[in-house]
């Protein structure tokens, strides 16, 4: 497997009364820490975007998404709100899914 796709991430979402989880394999997750240009002061706030290649991911806006493979019903404290879902295409084919975590 390249580099590039050696990742891990774990989505959850609603579903009824509860949470679904899963996990996408062969995927590229990046981390950072970043300020809003809505937020003042020094703190930066955690920000993860994981790049989906092949099949779309579970994810959806107002679920929740960690780097790697974890286990649980329900999103741990660490877990980040997903704000954005953006496929990409190449050449009029899917490509990969965007799947960002502000």
């Amino acid at each position: 497997m390249s580099a590039l796709r050696g990742d891990a991430a774990t989505f959850w979402r609603r579903s009824g009364d509860g949470w679904e989880r899963r996990v996408a394999r062969g995927c590229r997750v990046e981390g950072a820490l970043s300020s809003s240009t809505a937020a003042v002061g020094p703190d930066a706030s955690p920000k993860l975007s994981v790049y989906v290649f092949g099949e779309a991911p579970f994810a959806e806006p107002g679920g929740y998404c960690m780097a790697g493979e974890h286990g649980g019903d329900e999103p741990p404290a660490g877990a980040l709100r997903v704000g954005a879902v953006r496929p990409y295409t190449l050449g009029g084919l899917p490509h990969h899914v965007e799947v960002v975590c502000p």
